[in-house]
This record gives structure tokens, sequence and C-alpha cells, in this order.
């Protein structure tokens, strides 16, 4: 598995307050992800810098791919993708969100927090 951290920027931007008055907040990554090698399959998803990124689709593009922040808006527990129902969950509290970071089930009320993620041949860079 070829990943490779381009850097981390300074301090964190994009603050969001999440219930009940946690605050997370969107930290500035550049990650660099070889696809030869990683995310191969509809499905396979990885963690890296606090960031879960997931195949989607089977396409050479970047709409194929989608980068979350890596933790439930409730109150900042780790998520984890359930292939089989094709949604992200929460391993604190059981909050559940579509691929598109979406609630689908709380405690949680607000959507995932999504990073940027472009396609250049196979390399795949997520960024905030």
């Amino acid at each position: 598995m070829a990943i490779t951290c381009i850097g981390c920027l300074g301090s964190c931007k994009e603050k969001e307050l999440t219930e009940p008055g946690i605050e997370k907040s969107k930290k500035p990554v550049s990650i660099a992800i070889d696809l030869k090698t990683s995310l191969i399959n509809i499905g396979d998803n990885l963690v890296v810098m606090g960031v879960i990124i997931l195949r989607i689709a089977e396409f050479h593009h970047s709409n194929s791919f989608v980068a979350y922040q890596a933790y439930c808006t409730h109150q900042g527990g780790g998520l984890d993708f359930d292939g089989v129902n094709n949604q992200f969950i929460c391993n604190t509290h059981g909050s559940k969100f579509s691929v598109t970071g979406e609630v689908l089930i709380g405690p949680a009320t607000k959507s995932l927090i999504p990073y940027t993620v472009n396609l250049s041949e196979n390399l795949l860079t997520v960024t905030a």
C-alpha cells in the first residue's frame, strides 16, 4: 500500500460545533494515495491522518471516491465503513451515515465533514 502524507498544515480551520457542545475541527491535510496498490475495489477504504477515504465506484474518476473526517459529528467517536449496508457507522453511539455523508440514524444530527478528492492518473489526493 503506497500512501504519502505530503504535509500537515498549521492550526485547524473550518471549526464546527457538534452536539452536545464538543468542538471538532476539519484538520488541514494533504494525502496522496497510489491507486495501483490501494482502494482498488468498490468498498475499499482506509483511514489516514484522521480522514476516512472510500471507493464508491469502479470508474477511474475523482467522483469514484469520497473522503470525510473519520469522526462522528455527535461526540467524536471513530467511524467504520459497513460495506454490506454501504454506510459509515459510529463505533461509540451507533449513528449511521450514507456514503454522501448524510445522517441516516442518530443520535448525530450533522452530516460528516467532507474533504476534497482529486485524481491525476493513478494518484488520488485528499486535501482540506
